[in-house]
């Protein structure tokens, strides 16, 4: 795969780096990543590997634009209040660069359809804040053999892993069904946008297989402290989605 003249020009300060050069960005240009979830996390996830250069990104968001979206959800506008957030997404996105390829998901999906959706793609980013929606991300992505990185916010906080199937823990393995879920997540804005930013930094690096990256490990960050804390993910050998893989 080629790089054009524009091209060349568009993304000349990261093809400048040594350690990434034009082989690093061509490696994003040939890559799919679906993001599911374009809320205040997944919508820095996107406005970040749009800029980076990643050649087709499929977003999946059933919601509509709010109000009280517009303090951390920065991708949106006060006039796309009512409109679908993932078309809305989609159009920012080529408005930063027309020649990414967008797919556009506009409604409520099902195990089913996220395992339709992720087939093809070389990386998963799950962005959504629902529990069992996070859960089906990770057992379509378990089942299909497709490494995806975790991600959610709240109040002060945040946190993300990198899950490989049949190398690494799975969010079943750890995350706790029985987690009290409020309708409406307290969040100050920079929790999405570092977790979101953390997202993109993994899978650029997952991407282009340049730089550390702790696949097995849950990072966490905390408003109150300047570094993220990591903590390895044992694998429950009871699992149900990840024990035979």
């Amino acid at each position: 795969m080629n790089l054009s003249r524009q091209e060349m020009e568009r993304w000349q300060r990261q093809i400048a780096l040594p350690e990434f050069g034009i082989k690093g960005q061509k490696r994003l240009k040939s890559s799919t990543v679906v993001i599911f979830g374009v809320g205040g996390v997944g919508s820095a996830t996107a406005l970040y590997l749009a800029g980076a250069g990643v050649g087709k990104l499929s977003i999946v968001d059933r919601d509509v634009v709010s109000l009280s979206n517009l303090h951390r959800q920065l991708i949106y506008q006060n006039q796309d209040i009512g409109q679908a957030k993932a078309r809305v997404a989609g159009a920012r996105l080529l408005a930063i660069d027309p020649s990414i390829n967008i797919d556009i998901v506009d409604k409520s999906v099902d195990l089913s359809d996220i395992r339709r959706i992720v087939q093809g793609s070389n990386l998963v980013i799950d962005a959504f804040d629902k529990i069992d929606s996070r859960l089906a991300v990770n057992q379509a992505c378990v089942e299909e053999r497709l490494a995806v990185i975790h991600g959610f916010a709240q109040e002060f906080s945040g946190e993300a892993c990198l899950v490989e199937p049949g190398k690494t823990a799975c969010l079943e393995c750890f995350l706790d069904r029985s987690t009290y879920e409020p309708e409406a997540t307290p969040i100050l804005n920079i929790s999405a946008g570092i977790i979101g930013i953390h997202l993109a930094n993994m899978a650029i690096k997952y991407l282009t297989g340049y730089g550390e990256l702790l696949a097995g490990y849950r990072y966490f960050w905390d408003f109150y402290f300047d570094q993220f804390l990591t903590l390895p993910l044992l694998r429950n050998p009871d699992c149900v989605i990840c024990k035979h893989v």
